[in-house]
């Protein structure tokens, strides 16, 4: 059952690349009351992976000890991502209720991950479904996120940009 926001008291893993919306997509969730138990990482061997993000992934176990979450990694080598994330969140399905994912905009990662979760029984939590990129931005500053950024791959960002804390 895809849901984009609901409060409850519900077990959950998360996706968790370690970038702002997975990062938000768990605090949002925990705000209304669900207990998010386990971050989920996957590591794409290619930069190029439409379902999983990759900058600076090698932090997360780091951000995940902060946090005080239980992580697990999960390489993604010669199989394909789906397969991955299938056998993952078959993995979990007994230990959680469902799943928190900081989806805002592509529908391939949507769709992909409400199948995988459906057929694992998991609820699929998505707080930050198509919410406006502006407004998500000023969100974050308002729940008082540090923001800084960590890479610069859109036109008209340079160097200048890496580093830098939005306020």
């Amino acid at each position: 059952m895809p849901m984009s926001w609901k409060s409850g008291s519900m077990k959950f893993a998360a996706l968790y690349s370690g970038g702002k919306d997975s990062t938000y997509s768990i605090f949002l969730a925990e705000k209304a009351g669900h207990r998010v138990e386990v971050l989920l990482t996957f590591v794409p061997q290619s930069v190029e992976s439409y379902l999983f993000h990759y900058p600076n992934i090698h932090l997360t176990p780091l951000q995940a000890k902060a946090m005080g979450k239980k992580h697990r990694i999960y390489p993604i080598a010669e199989r394909p991502e789906e397969e991955v994330l299938d056998k993952a969140l078959g993995e979990i399905r007994d230990e959680v209720e469902g799943l928190v994912v900081g989806v805002v905009a592509s529908s391939y990662q949507k769709k992909r991950v409400n199948e995988l979760a459906a057929k694992h029984g998991l609820t699929l939590l998505t707080p930050l479904w198509a919410a406006d990129p502006e407004n998500l931005l000023l969100s974050l500053l308002q729940e008082k996120f540090t923001v800084m950024v960590v890479a610069v791959a859109a036109e008209g960002l340079g160097e200048e940009w890496l580093g830098k804390i939005l306020d």
